[in-house]
């Protein structure tokens, strides 16, 4: 579904359905009730431990500095790569080359305290002594002063996820949408790459029903560069960015916006929030399967 689905909804579930004569208004309230409830959502995913919503950052690493400040948007690191060569661009922007790059991953490690900032005793699960390791504290990455921090890092993470907005696009080209200074609805995140790896569609206008990924948010020029090529350049289209959470949950997210709008709340014994707690229990079964996932091995045309 696009926001404006989600919305429309949303505002079906509590009997007020247009925005112009009720007293539920979208920006202040109906809006912002989505994108809790889109936080919910994925917090409830992310607890079966599920890769979903994954990035990557790419930094550089300086040899007088062991400590690096996490992404805002980090909920959950899962490994971390020192790349000595194979890295090129410029931030935020840097691209491996992975057939020639010469990387290392090295472990996380327990942080038992610090000391004038340094860790004091660092230790990996097996607890023994290491040359090199890192461990996360506050929201912080931090390297043993044995590590030799050169070069760049990766970090693989879990992220949060931007609020949901949608307007009428500046401009577009082959592969690019430029979003809206001033959103209809919603707020525009400020932050370069902050909605990179999210979904952008075409609601109406020029090049309607279109979704691509993004691949690149420029924050300074408002440029989304997406991963495929427009079918149709949608050059003055109004966009939606469109919520990760899986689709056939799009329903339960307008019913779970619906709720929190209403004041209800899942403890409620009424039939408005058993509806919204059946319809939850399945959809995150259906995700389940993938922590029983192994090993798959890929055997190239040609080969017995």
């Amino acid at each position: 579904m696009f926001l404006q689905d989600i919305v429309q909804l949303t505002r079906s579930y509590i009997d007020e359905i247009n925005e112009s004569e009720s007293d539920w208004d979208d920006q202040t309230e109906v809006i912002p009730y989505v994108n809790m409830e889109q936080s919910f959502l994925a917090t409830a995913i992310r607890e079966k431990k599920q890769d979903f919503f994954g990035s990557t950052l790419i930094f550089p690493l300086s040899s007088s500095q062991n400590e690096y400040y996490l992404p805002h948007d980090c909920v959950a690191p899962r490994f971390v790569e020192i790349i000595q060569s194979g890295v090129s661009g410029v931030d935020p922007d840097y691209v491996v080359d992975e057939a020639n790059a010469v990387w290392r991953e090295i472990d996380p490690t327990d942080l038992r305290g610090l000391k004038n900032g340094m860790p004091t005793r660092i230790r990996t699960r097996t607890n023994q002594f290491v040359g090199e390791s890192y461990a996360i504290w506050d929201e912080k990455i931090i390297f043993n002063p044995y590590t030799d921090t050169t070069g760049y890092c990766r970090l693989w993470y879990i992220r949060n996820l931007p609020g949901l907005h949608y307007g009428t696009a500046s401009g577009a080209a082959a592969s690019t949408i430029t979003l809206a200074a001033s959103p209809s609805k919603g707020v525009l995140e400020t932050e370069s790459q902050v909605y990179r790896g999210m979904r952008i569609g075409i609601y109406s206008g020029t090049g309607i029903g279109q979704i691509r990924r993004i691949t690149d948010y420029q924050a300074a020029t408002r440029v989304c560069t997406v991963e495929k090529p427009w079918a149709t350049v949608p050059t003055g289209g109004v966009y939606s960015i469109v919520s990760p959470i899986p689709p056939n949950m799009h329903e339960l997210l307008s019913l779970g916006a619906a709720i929190r709008a209403t004041g209800k709340t899942e403890d409620d014994q009424n039939r408005f929030v058993q509806l919204y707690t059946g319809m939850k229990k399945p959809f995150l079964a259906e995700i389940n399967p993938r922590n029983n996932q192994g090993v798959r091995r890929v055997r190239r045309a040609g080969l017995t």
